[in-house]
């Protein structure tokens, strides 16, 4: 398809989905901080136990485009499996920048927290699809995890970027960063590819792309897990970190395909999170 016919089709996908979900699956939003956009949704509420564990979907679009009410695709078969599932929103650039939006996130995790801990959660999973992705790899590598407190954070149990970003540097010249308008230095610092892991804990790491991604989505993420498994090796800290390639499938059917029950990376993600085996 014509780049323009896969955006506008992937956005009718998910937009369709999502609209089913809402109709289908219980649900309340939360606020977890002031921005307009700084919202998330909580799939399952009332109607899974308390104890059910989290996954936490962070949406893509370049940090400037989609939302969380049009990113509610992954959650149906999810939460037939007995998943909660937290559909998060951000503010966007131009109204917010690169540092405006990592900061959101750190907050729209440590919510997440606070629920899980409220709830007795079995475990949080954090994901997120492309910018997601991204933001995903941020609160792997910030020091994040580091800020709550000690039972929080031992019930976080892994991360798993869809077709993250890892480097920011590459779109600093890109028609991507006009409405960012980050430098270079902002773009390293805000990448998780520059960043070191700070853990104590035992967490899974699953780095999911594409067969068919573009040559950058599949080298960022090789070079984002050789980086930590290097770094976890030398500080000897815990983390079972690996590259997963979906086979037959490109950056927009990738996700899209979360929709099915039956689709590999849909019964991937439900085995990875209910401790089935890998």
């Amino acid at each position: 398809m014509p780049e323009k016919l896969v955006v506008d089709t992937h956005i009718q996908i998910t937009s369709a989905e999502s609209d089913r979900v809402r109709a289908a699956v219980p649900y309340r939003t939360h606020r977890y901080g002031e921005g307009p956009r700084e919202t998330m949704d909580e799939f399952g509420v009332d109607s899974l136990p308390d104890d059910a564990p989290i996954f936490v979907y962070i949406h893509g679009g370049y940090w400037q485009h989609l939302s969380k009410d049009v990113s509610c695709y992954p959650v149906g078969p999810l939460y037939d499996a007995g998943i909660r599932v937290l559909v998060v929103g951000y503010d966007l650039a131009p109204h917010a920048n690169m540092a405006q939006i990592v900061e959101e996130i750190k907050r729209a995790g440590s919510h997440v927290m606070a629920l899980a801990e409220k709830l007795s959660s079995r475990g949080v999973w954090f994901s997120g699809f492309s910018a997601g992705g991204h933001l995903t790899g941020v609160l792997l590598t910030s020091g994040w995890m580091d800020s709550l407190p000690e039972p929080q954070s031992r019930l976080i149990k892994g991360f798993l970027p869809i077709s993250g970003i890892f480097d920011l540097r590459p779109i600093v010249h890109t028609y991507i960063n006009k409405p960012l308008q980050m430098n270079e230095e902002e773009a390293e610092r805000h990448s998780p590819m520059s960043m070191n892991i700070h853990n104590n804990h035992d967490v899974k790491v699953v780095i999911i792309y594409g067969q068919n991604d573009s040559p950058a989505f599949h080298s960022q993420s090789r070079q984002f897990l050789e980086k930590n498994i290097l770094l976890q090796k030398v500080c000897e800290k815990k983390m079972d970190a690996k590259c997963y390639e979906v086979p037959e499938v490109d950056h927009f059917n990738l996700v899209e395909n979360l929709i099915q029950p039956d689709n590999v990376l849909t019964k991937k993600l439900i085995s990875i999170i209910k401790r089935k085996i890998v």
